[in-house]
């Protein structure tokens, strides 16, 4: 409810840095739009990543102290970090999917910038500090292709092409870079192997990108994606042990498809859109980092069971994480045995070993609304 002037420097305040107070105008700032609130966010994750990374530090020291031959093993990661705006379809509609992949590449952008500063201040490093540069350079120029008008189809052709077209700064991986450090840590002094151990537990962390991405759809969404491959009518039917079975099949069935950027201009389904999206960014902007894919106000299995067919047919299911949102009063009350039903399925089975966590999400602020903030603390409680 402030300015962002106002907000910066309450901020600066709170962290017990001088400033000179003034007269402010307190009413907040004109009509905000997605970009401001990337850029709202961006600062946020900013300042977030400077103070894990005195984190990453006490813990490397900590280590250090106690384990003098291992800790130059370590990469640490006692927090993470992640972000859904401009990957949040759940009720709206000002969302593009081209601007999804400019935010992101300029997120990857920013982020390469991050760590070519801090090798830079390191004399051994420099040489990666070099080609990490080149990439965020790359990856920045990519981002201003995205901002064209993607309802032109010659625009998305251009901007495809300058994102998927081969070049010696083209970086979709640090595991390269990664090794390098590795090497340099293990021969390095060892005030110069903590501070590169802190970058690469932020690789680690963060990988190409400023944070981990969420990108969230609805369940009905995601119904509305399945109910032709799944010969279903009315919704009703996702909740009956048919729409599971017909999921798990499908799911045991999947053979890859292809996907490119024509692809996602012309889908008309948001659900499958964003599964094309997730392959196209793991393809050209981080094959590494994997995404969490949230979906809103979900009461049936068959669902999430849908998602996984749908992640398995764009070739994405490696890296996806499927995460449905319990916050409903029905949801939050059956989660448990609706989990319960999934771990029966032999298909869902084998894709949480493959990625090797079980994900949900509970509550936030919808559950407040369904049930009363008190209310649905304690049910959430239960659900845990």
């Amino acid at each position: 409810a402030l300015t962002r002037e106002a907000r910066a420097l309450l901020g600066a305040l709170a962290s017990g840095e001088k400033g000179a107070l003034g007269v402010l105008r307190h009413a907040p700032d004109g009509p905000i739009s997605l970009l401001d609130e990337h850029e709202d966010v961006q600062g946020a994750i900013g300042r977030a990543q400077e103070s894990i990374r005195d984190l990453l530090l006490a813990g490397l020291e900590w280590l250090r102290a106690r384990h003098p031959e291992r800790w130059r093993q370590a990469s640490p990661a006692p927090v993470s970090l992640a972000t859904w705006v401009g990957y949040d379809l759940d009720g709206r509609t000002d969302i593009h999917w081209g601007t999804t992949v400019r935010l992101r590449l300029e997120e990857k952008a920013l982020q390469l910038f991050r760590y070519t500063k801090a090798l830079n201040e390191i004399e051994a490093a420099r040489e990666l500090a070099g080609v990490l540069a080149d990439a965020g350079a790359e990856a920045a120029d990519q981002a201003a292709a995205f901002a064209a008008d993607l309802a032109d189809p010659a625009a998305v052709a251009d901007a495809a092409n300058r994102l998927t077209a081969a070049s010696p700064r083209r970086l979709t991986s640090l595991q390269g870079a990664r090794t390098v450090l590795t090497r340099l840590i293990e021969t390095a002094d060892e005030k110069t192997a903590l501070a590169l151990a802190v970058i690469r537990a932020e690789m680690d962390a963060y990988g190409l990108g400023v944070a981990r991405i969420h990108l969230r759809v609805n369940s009905a969404q995601v119904r509305s994606a399945l109910r032709a491959d799944l010969g279903l009518g009315a919704d009703r039917a996702f909740l009956d042990r048919t729409a599971l079975d017909a999921a798990a099949a499908k799911t045991a069935a999947a053979e890859r498809r292809a996907v490119n950027f024509a692809s996602i201009f012309e889908e008309q389904m948001t659900a499958r859109r964003q599964f094309m999206l997730c392959a196209q960014v793991l393809k050209h902007v981080d094959e590494d980092t994997p995404i969490r894919f949230l979906i809103a106000e979900v009461e049936a299995p068959a669902t999430v069971m849908g998602a996984i067919y749908l992640a398995r047919l764009y070739g994405v299911d490696h890296r996806l994480d499927i995460s449905p949102l319990f916050e409903t009063p029905d949801a939050i009350e059956r989660g448990g045995r609706l989990i319960e039903r999934l771990l029966e399925e032999e298909e869902y089975v084998a894709y949480i070993r493959r990625r090797g966590r079980l994900s949900i999400q509970c509550g936030f602020s919808d559950s407040g609304r369904f049930m009363g903030q008190i209310a649905a603390d304690l049910a959430i409680e239960r659900l845990h």
